[in-house]
């Protein structure tokens, strides 16, 4: 599963935000308490939450249940 994006509302100390992840590796920059470690723990959250046994079907299905949830974008 590949996460495209995320948009944030009402999280921790992230009122609103969005973000549009690239291919491969990101890298999150800013000033401290602006949040960079509780996206990095919504996102493992989130992976974390997924069960290991699904088929694509009901990936697709608990992913867009999520993203309604979360306001993530995701692609398995």
């Amino acid at each position: 599963m590949k996460i495209l994006g995320a948009d944030i509302r009402k999280f921790t100390v992230l009122k609103q935000a969005s973000f549009d992840f690239s291919p491969g590796v990101n890298v999150f920059i800013g000033k401290n308490g602006s949040g960079k470690s509780h996206l990095m723990k919504l996102l493992y959250a989130i992976i974390k939450s997924l069960p290991p046994d699904q088929t694509t079907d009901r990936a697709r299905i608990f992913q867009q249940e999520l993203a309604k949830k979360t306001g993530g974008r995701f692609q398995t």
